[in-house]
């Protein structure tokens, strides 16, 4: 264990199939220099109902908060940052929460094992708040039986990419 939580899905109750409280989370800070971006991305998201930023400091990391908001979520927004890989990915995956991806450079992990073309989606690099407010109506207007699809088909493929699972 670390920060106080286990690491392993037996320990987690297993997440529900189908449209959640929130319509989309993130989980991060703003990194106002490497990744400005994030600071659009976070404008559109206040004025959306149902987006939820969750901003954090390296002082105020929370797993549990974390862990729950993804949880709570639909989808969940991976963006770009320091690397190219992101275990934000991972963590939508095991959460069962749909990953949107606005980093077109994003590392895709044994994608001859992982059909990720079929769970997550694909938006374009956040140049304006504009594209986010877009996406944001897209995801609202996606029906709950692709969203059961997905998360169906991310509930067969996540023990391939969690470092929560114990196989």
């Amino acid at each position: 264990s670390a920060f106080d939580s286990q690491f392993f899905e037996t320990d987690l109750p297993t997440p529900s199939i189908g449209k959640r409280e929130n319509l989309l989370y993130f989980s991060g800070s703003l990194l106002p220099k490497t990744a400005p971006f994030r600071s659009i991305f976070r404008y559109a998201c206040d004025k959306f109902p149902k987006c939820f930023f969750d901003k954090l400091s390296s002082r105020s990391f929370n797993v549990s908060q974390q862990m729950s908001g993804l949880r709570q979520s639909s989808f969940c927004a991976i963006l770009g940052g320091d690397t190219r890989a992101s275990k934000r990915l991972f963590d939508a995956i095991t959460s069962l929460c749909i990953p949107v991806i606005f980093d077109p450079l994003l590392v895709m992990p044994f994608m001859e094992s992982v059909p990720y073309h079929e769970f997550v989606i694909r938006a374009p690099f956040i140049r304006s708040s504009i594209i986010v407010e877009d996406v944001l109506r897209e995801l609202e207007d996606i029906p709950e039986y692709e969203i059961i699809r997905k998360q169906s088909l991310m509930k067969v493929y996540r023990s391939y990419v969690s470092y929560l699972s114990s196989r």
